[in-house]
């Protein structure tokens, strides 16, 4: 500008003396939270080679810290959920250091103890060779992978890093400068180095120690004070070393064969048939330099929860990911893994449980054996039930106090109560069982359909023996994926009517939400793409309406949605983020909008408008990893019709008339097929 602004006043930045409490509470608060903290002004200094390489045994001496609280977190009974370490610059004024933890099940008296005694344990103590081993390890790959990939980074990656550094006064960064700048540092940093380091940055006057809480009594500030003030008489000793053990899953049985390969040239698509019944799909691509992306589809998913238990997913989902396998716990699976590139995580879709991970070509052997143990023999540790349910009542705050909870209600009453719909009650989660998980996946993970696909910087013939190693060796699996037709059909509100959901806040934040009943997107792929842009039509009316013309400076949108496993469950759904009291008007907006556009249709300049960022959208989508792993490939075997809706997808589009859209617009968007949908706060 012409006249810039001046700096703002950053104001007074108080450092503490002792130990000062602070307590903050608001019911509201999701958790209860500790920290110890250290605040100091920030004094800027220029980002040369030096400062980074000064700034680097605190870093791994914090990240060792956290890796401390993270394996407590996880043992029975523990008092803490999660912790983390760090030191943060805000607005180039504060330096601020930060340890804190989450108390689990709002036991904050205990958890202060914890935190005070791990806090003091590295101060006095200082951190073993492997934990710095570990540290490095992590790091170092970190890096390594930022250099072989950035042939391939994304624009709007790259633009972020540059704002990033304009801000905080710092050099762009080349990854590999940044590599071999850590890497010579790394060499001359010890355990002893990142102790001095620890000391030297925590080596102040005072430290402010904050509690948050939902709830608070007269004498909290010093019962929090008290609680430190006593663990801080209790010795600490050393942190003791462990074993760490090779990974135990190198023979897997007899390798499997191809029984049969296809070739799908014009995708640049491999579909393979192993002995065992096990499907491959194969795409190499070079959209990212050394990476790769593995997707198995397994079994029925969501399609088989027991109906009395609502939620069942979530729970099964978070108790497989933290058991770890049957040789190796979570904790210790960790450990082993550090500084390699593999991964792997439960997704329970509508109809099938995905196992998902990504890794280099040189970690590809390992990946292929850490998926297919987690398929063989998942570790279902009684651990991972204690997390689950530290996070509980985590849950159910944000249940009750976030419009997560009546979207959750709103979802049930859309599949007319049906249970995987729904919400479950605290009691209900509290009562799940390892065995409950364990009796729904572990049949469909034994022998359930399993298609497995894997996009990337990989070379099909090369991974080939891997996968007959390990995939291959798996039992016989179903050949074809059950088809639950009972399980595909849900209850349904029916149109026109209005409902309300309410949530307890103080905080003046609803939803508007008008809804259309549509055929859904299963078997119907052809209208359900028109709906996307009959969908961008009504956002583009909704903005001009409710932001132009009634001057709201909401941001109102539009969307086609639809389920791919059930039978005829689909939504046009307008939707915004509104002040309680305009609630009335946007809702008539929406409605007098739809009922203008299904009476009158829409023009050739706004099916134009509507269609370009879209045909946009696809044609990046064609240079990206994901899009081929999970809308192509995914389920390309047990569905081949997704090959040919590739190959026409963007000609579709294309040719998109407006007599279709107009269509589409008559039968659905009428006042007679409208739900009022609102989600308003009430006083708790």
């Amino acid at each position: 500008p012409a006249a810039p602004g001046t700096d703002p006043d950053p104001g007074v930045i108080r450092e503490a003396e002792g130990i000062e409490p602070l307590v903050i509470d608001d019911k509201e608060l999701a958790s209860t939270d500790v920290a110890l903290m250290r605040v100091k002004r920030y004094l800027p200094e220029p980002d040369t080679r030096a400062a980074r390489v000064d700034r680097l045994p605190l870093a791994l001496a914090h990240a060792m810290l956290e890796r401390r609280l993270g394996r407590i977190a996880r043992g029975e009974a523990s008092p803490i959920s999660a912790g983390s370490a760090a030191r943060n610059v805000w607005f180039e004024t504060v330096e601020m250091g930060a340890v804190r933890v989450t108390a689990a099940d709002d036991r904050w008296q205990e958890a202060v103890a914890v935190l005070e005694r791990e806090f003091r344990r590295a101060m006095e103590h200082g951190f073993l060779p492997g934990e710095l081993a570990e540290a490095k390890s992590v790091l170092l790959n970190t890096l390594e992978q930022q250099v072989r990939q950035k042939p391939t980074r994304r624009s709007e990656g790259i633009a972020a890093v540059m704002i990033r550094c304009i801000g905080a006064d710092d050099v762009f960064p080349e990854p590999e400068t940044e590599l071999a700048i850590t890497r010579e540092a790394l060499d001359a940093v010890d355990a002893a180095r990142c102790h001095d380091a620890l000391c030297t940055f925590w080596d102040v006057a005072g430290h402010d120690l904050v509690l948050t809480t939902k709830s608070r009594v007269e004498d909290t500030a010093r019962e929090l004070t008290a609680c430190f003030e006593e663990s801080r008489g209790i010795p600490v000793d050393p942190p003791r070393p462990e074993e760490l053990p090779a990974f135990a899953y190198e023979s897997f049985g007899p390798a499997g064969t191809v029984a049969s390969e296809t070739r799908v040239e014009d995708l640049g698509i491999t579909q393979l048939v192993l002995s065992n019944q096990v499907r491959i799909n194969l795409k190499r691509t070079d959209f990212e330099s050394g990476r790769i992306h593995l997707l198995a589809r397994i079994g029925s998913g969501q399609l088989t929860q027991p109906a009395d238990k609502p939620m069942l997913d979530s729970f099964a989902q978070a108790v497989f990911d933290g058991g770890g396998l049957g040789k190796h716990g979570q904790e210790e699976l960790e450990r082993m893994l550090a500084g390699k590139n593999v991964g792997c995580s439960l997704a329970i879709d509508e109809d099938a449980f995905v196992l998902s991970g990504s890794t280099t070509p040189a970690d590809f052997p390992l990946q292929c054996r850490l998926l297919y143990a987690a398929i063989a023999d998942p570790g279902w540790r009684e651990e991972a039930l204690w997390q689950f349910q530290k996070t509980i009542p985590v849950l159910m705050q944000q249940l009750r106090h976030t419009t997560r909870g009546p979207l959750r209600e709103m979802q049930s009453w859309l599949h007319g109560a049906d249970a995987r719909y729904s919400a479950a009650t605290l009691d209900q989660l509290a009562s799940y069982t390892i065995a409950d998980a364990r009796d729904w996946l572990d049949p469909e993970l034994a022998d359930g359909y399993l298609e497995l696909s894997i996009v990337g910087d990989i070379d099909p013939q090369a991974a080939l023996p891997e996968l007959l190693a390990t995939f291959g060796a798996l039992p016989t699996r179903d050949a074809t994926p059950e088809a639950h037709p009972g399980k595909r059909k849900v209850g349904s509100p029916a149109p026109p009517g209005a409902v309300v959901f309410r949530y307890e806040s103080t905080i003046p934040q609803a939803m508007a939400l008008m809804m259309w009943k549509t055929a859904g997107q299963r078997g119907n792929p052809r209208e359900f793409r028109r709906l996307h842009v009959l969908a961008s039509v009504l956002k583009e009316r909704l903005r001009e309406e409710i932001r132009e013309n009634l001057g709201a400076s909401y941001s109102p949108v539009a969307i086609a949605d639809g389920s791919e496993a059930l039978e005829n469950v689909g939504h046009l759904l307008g939707q915004s983020v509104c002040n309680p009291e305009d609630i009335g008007k946007i809702l008539s907006s929406m409605r007098s909008e739809a009922s203008t556009l299904a009476a009158d249709g829409t023009t050739a300049d706004e099916l134009d408008r509507a269609r370009r960022p879209i045909l946009g959208m696809m044609e990046k989508s064609l240079r990206d990893n994901q899009h081929w792993l999970r809308t192509v490939l995914g389920r390309s075997q047990a569905e081949p019709e997704r090959l040919e809706l590739a190959r026409d997808r963007d000609a579709d589009y294309r040719s998109i008339t407006l007599d279709e859209l107009n269509t589409l617009a008559a039968k659905y968007l009428g006042g007679g097929n409208a739900i009022s949908i609102t989600i308003r706060p009430q006083a708790p």
